[in-house]
């Protein structure tokens, strides 16, 4: 039997408070993920909740670029022989900013790209604003991403399984159908990025491919 449906604390944040609000609904979601997602409502807003996505995800990744940019400028130092430091050549700013902008927007595009399966296959009932409430709310693990070494790991697993948990609810989608939506994004990038490699291989180093080369 299902949950009576009732926003969650980050969209009642009038009532409780910015702070109590973020970090109430990190605890539902962790604490009990199938009946926080049961309780969702499917319709709601959107650009709250990706804001919801922003404070959990960004500022983990942010960290990771700090230390990230120490550590290959650490490895520099020890490896290169000459007597002048060389540090790393790519600015600071590329790890810090742009690669978690990056990879955030990477997860955005993701999830709309699992939507848009959803949708050719007839199964989005949900609608766009129910997928991004999903995968928005499915982000609250990525909090755990504080936590050296292994905090970003378990946190990006512990989304995905939210995530495709959220979206089954919101959706009323059967199993196979959004493992189907999950896993072709997965296989239409890997024919790409092995076809990119043969292309590359074949001008750079043909006789690799057993390919003629050109004088």
């Amino acid at each position: 039997m299902n949950a009576p449906q009732m926003p969650p604390a980050w969209e009642r944040i009038s009532e409780t408070g910015p702070l109590t609000a973020f970090f109430g609904t990190i605890i539902d979601v962790v604490r009990a993920p199938i009946l926080f997602f049961e309780a969702l409502p499917p319709s709601g807003p959107v650009a709250s909740v990706v804001g919801f996505w922003m404070l959990t995800t960004l500022p983990p990744m942010f960290i990771s670029g700090i230390s990230a940019y120490a550590f290959l400028n650490e490895m520099l130092e020890i490896l290169v022989t000459s007597p002048e430091p060389l540090y790393f050549t790519i600015p600071w700013w590329v790890f810090v900013i742009v690669a978690p902008l990056l990879q955030f927007a990477s997860l955005l595009a993701d999830l709309c790209a699992v939507h848009v399966l959803l949708k050719l296959m007839g199964h989005a009932r949900g609608g766009w604003g129910g997928t991004f409430r999903a995968g928005g709310y499915a982000s609250a693990p990525a909090i755990f991403g504080y936590i050296p070494y292994v905090g970003a790991l378990v946190g990006g697993m512990w989304m995905g399984i939210l995530q495709f948990i959220a979206l089954k609810r919101i959706h009323q989608v059967p199993v196979w159908i959004l493992l189907l939506a999950y896993l072709l994004p997965v296989v239409v990038i890997l024919i790409l990025a092995v076809a990119t490699v043969v292309i590359v291989v074949s001008l750079i180093a043909p006789d690799l491919l057993g390919l003629p080369v050109l004088s």
